[in-house]
């Protein structure tokens, strides 16, 4: 009977991923695509088994190409948990991602959810105690180990106890060497995997010896995964490092986390990932910070941090809206008699009206990603419901409708006094962001 194997397998992803256009010269320069190259690993009959997940810094880009191999991992990590999200780009499947030749990524993973994430070992690491405390933390946080192109008596063999995978480089050797290898590698009882598989020889190879996973591109090239994601300040992310602690005010935190749009929507869809009750919905900002805890969200904050290419943050017009959106609408809320209108959903149904035009996402999917409390849930999709009304009175405002805005105001039981005092507030809050304050009326530069 012909093998599986023969001819190469039609590999369509296990699960759908949305691929976008690459920016043009025409698109906002402070917006940027994140990328990430996804190679798919397939079994001995020829079905999908795992990826690969390769760090790309543009459109074009058919390898890696970097200089600072920890951001490289941070910028994987990141585009994977919250940009594409684990459920699009790998589905239930092992996702392989290159570690750093330190491994020191394993000091942020305890901020990550446990998804099937193998951490590749690079070769040429020095085998010393960090390295195994390291290691040690990594398969703590959940993630299992792959030594990478491993060879026959590799100076890495005493981390083979440690490691689930080990990937051999099948251009380097002939098929005598191969086939030490695999023994070496069954007798301790690991998943082997064949790489860089690009001709029928390769191909035979596989099939004949004791392998058990194969990539390369006599199956498939890595596919680009893109999608747009709004860049994020360093120096916000720093400040907000700076005055969080076990003693801050969850309100504080989240008041400085919505300053940022960008980074509410990541820490938003962090805490939609860790929630234990699936049925759970996300109503505020402060809920999911509660949800993913202080210790992880610093931890994030960190890796955030890593895989940043120092971008301009709330130099972004939309970004700026949406923050404008936000503090109107729990300004109005707190100012509003209508026990219906919660201050903490409306800012956070004010935040995320914009989601769609900030991510290039419908308002269908920012839902499904965030799991939002149904009242928030049906302001966004439906301008239904209390908050409905309320970010229909703030759209209102914006296209200076009148008529539309005497309307909302006497049904939420808000007055013009009411949406003035909120917008004065709001344009206090804006200065704020933009890094400038006023003293009489000298603007006077604070970052």
């Amino acid at each position: 009977m012909p093998s599986a194997l023969h001819s190469p397998p039609a590999l369509a992803p296990e699960a759908p991923s949305q691929t976008v256009a690459p920016p043009t010269e025409s698109m906002d320069s402070n917006r940027r695509f994140c990328f990430v190259g996804r190679q798919p690993l397939v079994d001995r009959q020829g079905k999908v088994a795992a990826h690969d997940l390769l760090f790309r810094d543009s459109e074009r880009a058919t390898e890696a190409s970097f200089e600072a191999p920890l951001a490289a991992t941070a910028q994987v990590l990141v585009t994977t948990f919250t940009d594409l999200g684990p459920s699009s780009l790998i589905g239930a499947l092992p996702g392989f991602v290159n570690a750093d030749p330190e491994l020191e990524i394993a000091e942020h993973l305890s901020a990550l959810p446990e998804i099937p994430l193998v951490f590749d070992v690079p070769a040429g690491v020095v085998v010393d105690e960090t390295l195994l405390e390291r290691m040690d933390q990594i398969r703590s946080a959940g993630f299992q180990l792959c030594l990478d192109d491993y060879d026959y008596k590799d100076p890495r063999e005493s981390l083979l106890p440690l490691v689930q995978y080990v990937k051999v480089d099948f251009s380097r050797y002939n098929s005598a060497r191969l086939r030490k290898i695999a023994r070496t590698l069954v007798e301790h009882q690991l998943i082997r995997v064949a790489t860089r598989i690009e001709t029928e020889r390769g191909q035979r190879i596989f099939e004949q010896q004791e392998w058990q996973l194969a990539c390369g591109f006599f199956f498939a090239h890595p596919e680009q995964v893109a999608r747009n994601c709004p860049s994020i300040r360093r120096s916000r992310m720093f400040d907000l490092l700076g005055r969080i602690d076990e003693h801050t005010p969850t309100d504080d935190i989240a008041r400085d986390l919505q300053r940022v749009p960008h980074l509410t929507m990541n820490v938003l869809s962090m805490a939609n990932l860790v929630r234990d009750d699936a049925a759970q919905r996300i109503e505020s900002v402060e809920q999911a910070i509660v949800m993913l805890g202080r210790d992880r969200l610093i931890r994030w904050l960190h890796l955030l941090l890593f895989s940043s290419d120092e971008p301009n943050g709330m130099a972004d017009p939309l970004c700026q809206l949406s923050s404008t959106r936000s503090t109107m609408m729990e300004r109005l809320a707190r100012a509003s008699s209508s026990p219906e209108l919660n201050p903490e959903r409306a800012a956070l149904t004010g935040l995320l009206s914009l989601a769609p035009a900030l991510l290039e996402l419908s308002v269908e999917e920012v839902c499904r990603k965030l799991a939002l409390e149904y009242s928030v849930e049906k302001a966004l999709l439906r301008r239904e419901g209390p908050l409905g009304e309320l970010l229909e009175l703030i759209e209102c405002r914006e296209a200076q409708d009148f008529a539309g805005l005497d309307r909302h105001l006497a049904t939420l039981r808000l007055d013009w006094a009411d949406l003035e005092f909120a917008a004065v507030e709001t344009i206090g809050w804006n200065e704020e962001l933009s890094g400038v304050r006023t003293a009489g009326n000298q603007p006077i530069r604070v970052g």
